[in-house]
């Protein structure tokens, strides 16, 4: 029963997603290697049909824009940019 119920909320949930234009959350993103942790704290905000910006606030600043078939990295404290043309980004919002 409990399996069903779940079932049924993320139905509701998808329909509730599959309208939706714009989306913005906070996250805390935690990589682990060889024991060693590393914490990443930033925002993400998504618009359709092709916009995606992650902005890393910590342990560095970090920008990546993702815009129709464009990815762009800026990393202030390494005075660096990095451009590259990806797959279509209409797909990988959806």
């Amino acid at each position: 029963m409990k399996k069903f119920l779940i079932f049924l909320l993320s139905i509701q949930l998808w329909g509730a997603f599959e309208n939706m234009k714009s989306f913005h959350a906070n996250f805390r993103q935690v990589i682990t290697s060889d024991g060693q942790s590393i914490i990443y704290l930033g925002e993400v905000y998504i618009k359709q049909p092709h916009q995606i910006f992650w902005k890393y606030k910590a342990p560095i600043k970090k920008m990546v824009y993702i815009t129709n078939s464009r990815l762009i990295i800026v990393e202030p404290d390494l005075e660096q940019v990095i451009i590259k043309t990806i797959p279509d980004t209409a797909q990988f919002i959806k």
